[in-house]
């Protein structure tokens, strides 16, 4: 959403929200204040002076990717203990918590949703199907 505060349509809010688009941003907020100094922009100057003030912003600004986490559960027989935490290693997945039950070794984890599907196909291969890994609830 976009909010032009009083500007004539269109020439604040809406070309800052274009940038943000063109960039593919998501969750993010600008705010660019102008202080009127007695010269009259036009339209076309706002467009200019707003699009290109948060453009400045977006260049200098400090970027942190956000990542989503997901919580899964790891079924697996003891005898794939060292397959299974080289394939975690190598995915980046947090450990939880481990416990041992007569299905085997139970895993809780802590999971990027980028390596969910790869850490899924990994495991299957190297388990022969034997390993299973889901979303917990």
């Amino acid at each position: 959403r976009f909010n032009d505060d009083g500007e004539p349509a269109g020439s604040a809010g809406r070309p800052m929200l274009a940038l943000l688009e063109s960039r593919d941003l998501d969750g993010v907020m600008v705010i660019v204040t102008r202080y009127f100094g007695g010269i009259k922009l036009g339209v076309g100057g706002l467009i200019r002076a707003y699009g290109g003030s948060a453009g400045k912003c977006l260049d200098q600004g400090e970027w942190q990717k956000k990542v989503r986490w997901l919580r899964c559960e790891l079924v697996a027989d003891f005898d794939l203990s060292g397959t299974v935490h080289q394939l975690l290693d190598r995915y980046g997945a947090e450990k939880q918590s481990e416990s041992f039950s007569e299905r085997g070794m139970v895993l809780q984890l802590s999971l990027t949703e980028s390596s969910l599907e790869p850490l899924r196909k990994d495991l299957a291969e190297a388990s022969r199907g034997q390993a299973k890994l889901w979303l917990s609830r």
